[in-house]
């Protein structure tokens, strides 16, 4: 679309894209696509063609009236050289958003993620887990049946976001994950600003999280649920107190409390593993100077999720 700034959320996986794409799709000036997940670029990534431009246009077919058009694909981040030119090519005005969370809390919140979309076995622990993730390598990972063994090999961001210096620096903000969850306004300040939109309306804004993972006890119901969400997006969208009571509602149903827990000495383990990646990308950051590097990278440690 002519005149219009894209701003695509490409990353990462169970990084808050989905609350920071509820939170941005409100502001007045920007027009969120009609799903969170467009997935338009996606293909690209598993070496397939993508579709005319006008099924992407489809999406904000509705944003005449907006400055900003607004998308959040984040398995766009590790979709190489080839999927960030065809983004540059076929929207040359675009701004880059990439919220990075520590790597090992990642791994755990996308662990737990695939269990409840029913893409793992229910038997499956968190360390059968790692192995699996283990037996493939990155190029294994071009065969798209195996995204749900990703997760060890998602957080390895210094070996994907190279892929994307292509874009102008100026055009990319690197978002700290704990920032948003921590406090959402700070987050949402800066986005205004470097985006140059009043951010006065966050002033206000009521937030709440989005996306979070439960597990379930009963997993046909939960196939159930998940086929009618994915069908009904739009109008969940559409009526976010409709869906959130519905969501109420089903999970005291069929809902329950995570029951594993994760042995701290394998969150070690997994913190030596991500070690020399968050040292490349600190390095990375700092011979870029950039000044938005994520808090995490600095060298706290990964603390087990709840």
């Amino acid at each position: 679309m002519e005149n219009k700034t894209n701003i695509i959320i490409a990353g990462v996986n169970k990084a808050g894209t989905t609350s920071l794409f509820t939170y941005l799709g409100e502001h007045p000036e920007i027009c969120p696509s009609s799903i969170k997940e467009t997935c338009y670029f996606l293909p690209l990534r598993y070496g397939n063609a993508i579709e005319p431009i006008s099924t992407y246009n489809k999406y904000f077919k509705n944003c005449s009236d907006k400055k900003f058009l607004l998308e959040s694909t984040p398995g766009y981040f590790y979709g190489g050289t080839n999927l960030s030119q065809k983004i540059k090519e076929t929207l040359p005005n675009t701004k880059l958003i990439f919220s990075l969370r520590n790597p090992v809390e990642r791994l755990i919140s996308f662990y737990r993620f695939k269990k409840n979309h029913l893409e793992l076995p229910a038997e499956m622990t968190f360390s059968e887990y790692i192995n699996k993730c283990k037996s493939y390598s990155k190029e294994d990972f071009k065969d798209q049946t195996l995204n749900p063994y990703f997760g060890l090999e998602g957080g390895k961001y210094v070996d994907y976001i190279k892929d994307w210096e292509s874009f102008n620096p100026d055009d990319i903000l690197f978002i700290d994950f704990g920032g948003i969850t921590s406090d959402p306004s700070l987050g949402l300040i800066d986005i205004c600003n470097w985006l140059k939109l009043d951010s006065n309306f966050y002033s206000t804004y009521e937030y709440d999280t989005h996306n979070k993972s439960v597990a379930v006890k009963n997993r046909s119901l939960q196939k159930v649920a998940l086929s009618a969400n994915k069908k009904l997006e739009k109008i969940f969208r559409e009526n976010k107190k409709l869906k959130q009571k519905l969501k109420t509602i089903y999970y005291k149903m069929n809902g329950k409390k995570m029951q594993e827990q994760i042995d701290e000495n394998l969150i070690k383990e997994l913190d030596k593993f991500y070690e020399p990646y968050s040292v490349e990308l600190l390095k990375y950051f700092n011979d870029k100077k950039r000044t938005d590097a994520p808090k995490w990278v600095l060298g706290s440690p990964s603390v087990p999720i709840s």
